[in-house]
Formats: C-alpha cells, sequence, structure tokens
C-alpha cells in the first residue's frame, strides 16, 4: 500500500519546479498508468515514490515506512530492497553481457554469498521473456525490444514491492511498445508487486486496471480513473 499525504517537492534551483500531492493513494498490487503533458511533474512523481527526492514536507508511506523521515542512504537501502525501476533509454552498459546486466543491482549492492542465486533468478527471467539463449550477448548485439525485456528482467531480479516505469516504450515501434507492457504487467502480476508506468501513449492505457492524471494532483481530489 502507498498513501502520499500532503507533499510538498521543490527542485532546489531559483524559482524551481514545484510538485504539490495532497492526497494519493494507491492499493498493494495495482497497475496504473500514470499521464499528464510534458514537464507537469511525472517523473518527479516516480523519483518521490523511488525514494530518489525528499519531499520537503507531507508523507510517503510504502509498507509501513515513511520515506519522507529517512535519510539518503536509509532512502537507498530501501529502493535496493524493494523498488524496481525501468527506463526509456533502457540504461544498458555496454560492457556488460545480458545476464551481468540484468545482476548489476546485486553486483553493487549484494554479497558474494548471494550471486549464484542471483545469477539462477536472471536466467529464470530471461527464459521468461524468451532471451535465455542472449545472455552472453551483449547490448549493441540486441535489437531495441530485446534490450527494453532486459531492462525489464533487471527491475525484477529482486522481485520489487514496487515497479516503476518512466516512459518504457518511448523509444519502440507499436509492436514492442504493446510487447513491454504486457512483460511488465506479466511480471508485475507474479511477483504481486504494485506498478506504476508513466506513458504518453493513449493506445497502452486499456491494459492497466487504472489511470492518473498527473495534473489532477494539483487539485484536492486527484482524479483516477478506473479500467477494472
Amino acid at each position: 500500500m502507498i498513501e502520499l499525504s500532503k507533499i510538498e517537492f521543490r527542485y532546489p534551483a531559483a524559482g524551481g519546479f514545484k510538485v504539490s500531492i495532497p492526497q494519493l493513494a494507491v492499493p498493494t498490487g495495482e497497475c496504473m498508468a500514470v499521464v499528464g503533458p510534458s514537464g507537469s511533474g511525472k517523473t518527479t512523481l516516480l523519483g518521490l515514490l523511488s525514494g530518489i527526492l525528499k519531499p520537503s514536507s507531507g508523507s510517503l508511506v510504502m509498507d509501513g515506512t515513511d520515506l519522507a523521515r529517512l535519510d539518503e542512504g536509509q532512502r537507498r537501502r530501501f529502493r535496493i530492497n524493494n523498488v524496481g525501476q525501468v527506463f526509456q533509454a533502457f540504461e544498458l552498459l555496454r560492457y556488460l553481457s545480458v545476464i551481468e546486466n540484468i545482476m548489476l543491482p546485486r553486483y553493487i549492492h549484494g554479497s558474494a554469498t548471494q550471486t549464484s542465486a542471483a545469477r539462477d533468478r536472471a536466467a529464470r527471467l530471461l527464459t521468461d521473456v524468451g532471451l535465455d539463449a542472449r545472455a552472453n550477448a551483449y547490448p549493441s548485439e540486441l535489437s531495441q525490444g530485446e534490450q527494453q525485456r532486459v531492462a525489464v528482467c533487471r527491475a525484477m531480479l529482486n522481485q520489487p514491492a514496487l515497479l516503476l516505469a518512466d516512459e518504457p516504450t518511448g523509444n519502440l515501434d507499436q509492436t514492442n511498445k504493446q510487447n513491454v507492457v504486457d512483460l511488465l504487467l506479466e511480471q508485475a502480476k507474479a511477483n504481486n508487486s504494485t506498478l506504476i508506468m508513466v506513458t504518453h501513449d493513449d493506445s497502452l492505457l486499456g491494459a492497466f486496471s487504472s489511470v492518473l492524471d498527473i495534473q489532477s494532483l494539483l487539485a484536492d481530489e486527484p482524479r483516477r480513473e478506473d479500467l477494472s
């Protein structure tokens, strides 16, 4: 369960962009799309939910933990253990193989005793997305759709409670867009993860259980359309 109340955040530059969220609740296991014009705060919302950004006031409670009360190190540990992220630009390291890219969070934050189990999970994820034969390939050898599937596998390595996707289909053709959305939804369901995805593509909205218009967060009652 995610609950935001009276959140205020402003970027530090003079006159920086400000986000105010009076109230927002996202049930566990929800698959929600976030829409709105460029510059309206969609990526900022994901930054707050991931703990990368810290609000200046208000509460942001996720499964009983108020991220607004944690320091940077505590938020980073919370993110490692609870949040998976997928980005529009894939963010794969070209000098690492596919399976090494998926295991990157474990290499950075894990321990040697966990590496074997992480590799086994990475291999299973690759099988799930039909890329098991590409485990030792490098990103430059993959299509854009294949690279995005690898990015989704990396986000799911630690079976996160919260899966955040920021325009993950922006660089893909329509077929691969739908494939990636289907994959995100399948992985969220399989792991009982809450999925929140930012998108500009209205053709993808029908796959989600709800759609949040980011501009409505400036109102007293955020407008959320239930599509179930």
